[in-house]
């Protein structure tokens, strides 16, 4: 999830855990997901949630489920059974396009997308749907347009 915590702790700081449960609100929720191919269970009910400015990671061998799990958060895939949900509202409710711009995005287990562009160029690629500028604005140089390129590069930096 790409979202600023805005009581993230500096650099020497402890983050403190959220212990209002009355009020926790989660950017990403999995409650119970399964998905089964025919008869194999990928996903077993699986549940967590992810919190503003918490990063967490997923482990596993081959063939644990990890890029299922991402399939079905991403919507790639449909599971057989529970529920994403992305700003308290169900993922398979929101467009893809939606869900990319509320932060959910994925890379893909491809080294080199374009081989002939520079890293940063092929990190631009996924950054233009944070910006509010069409292909045709992005292909004048307008001070608009401009802005939006700068302001990508910042973020991509």
């Amino acid at each position: 999830m790409r979202r600023r915590c805005p009581n993230q702790p500096t650099s020497g700081q402890q983050a403190q855990p959220n212990l209002d449960f009355g009020k926790v609100s989660h950017l990403l929720e999995v409650r119970d997901l399964s998905v089964r191919f025919g008869g194999v269970i990928a996903l077993d009910r699986v549940s967590f949630s992810v919190e503003a400015g918490q990063v967490i990671a997923l482990i596993g061998p081959n063939g644990a489920g990890k890029t299922t799990l991402f399939n079905v958060i991403t919507r790639v895939y449909r599971p057989s059974a529970g529920t994403v949900l992305i700003d308290g509202a169900p993922v398979l409710a929101i467009r893809p396009h939606q869900v990319i711009r509320r932060g959910l995005a994925r890379t893909f287990q491809n080294v080199a997308l374009f081989r002939s562009m520079t890293v940063l160029d092929n990190v631009l690629v996924g950054d233009h749907t944070q910006t509010n500028s069409g292909w045709l604005q992005a292909s004048v140089p307008l001070p608009g347009a401009v802005a939006a390129e700068s302001a990508s590069r910042k973020r991509a930096l």
